[in-house]
């Protein structure tokens, strides 16, 4: 292998070192397995340490744009009325999602993430509907508390936003 001026390595140059450190060939610091992983971190969580997501919550989608900006979709896994305890709406912190870092701005979006949703909300077309349902109220979370950072999902909501930071240059998340 050609020696290298701080180019990065090709994926050839990979496979060829890993098999030369897998046969022996190359020696490594750690030929101890035990000695590698009690010296190195192996596990990672961006989440604050101390917080958990309500049981109801999962995190569809989390993708860093190119700008410094995060897409973060949440899903409600819950129907109204199917389970006593996980069938109500429930609260996500993003300051504890996204510890380290300074929320300048969070914009609510389309699911598709295209379209602001107070935008799309202008747009939606009303339907006049006859029967049980025309009186069923739609639950919906309220919008986000520009101070405590704070939203919340109804029951079978599913909620797009993009996250704004200050210090947007900054990656997402840092491996040490």
């Amino acid at each position: 292998m050609p020696p290298r001026d701080k180019a990065p390595f090709t994926q050839d140059d990979c496979h060829f070192i890993r098999e030369k450190i897998v046969s022996g060939d190359i020696k490594t610091e750690f030929d101890d397995k035990d000695q590698w992983m009690n010296s190195h971190v192996l596990t990672f969580s961006g989440i604050d340490s101390s917080y958990a997501l309500p049981d109801n919550i999962a995190i569809i989608t989390l993708q860093e744009l190119e700008d410094g900006r995060v897409l973060l979709r949440l899903a409600h896994l819950y129907e109204i009325e199917e389970d006593k305890d996980l069938s109500v709406t429930a609260t996500v912190e993003l300051k504890k999602l996204f510890p380290g870092r300074k929320i300048k701005e969070v914009k609510e979006m389309n699911l598709s993430a295209n379209q602001e949703r107070t935008e799309m909300e202008k747009k939606r077309l009303h339907w006049k509907v006859e029967g049980s349902y025309g009186n069923r109220h739609v639950s919906r979370g309220g919008p986000v508390d520009p101070k405590e950072l704070k939203l919340e999902l109804s029951p079978m909501e599913i909620r797009t936003f993009i996250i704004y930071f200050d210090g947007v240059s900054d990656q997402l998340y840092y491996a040490m």
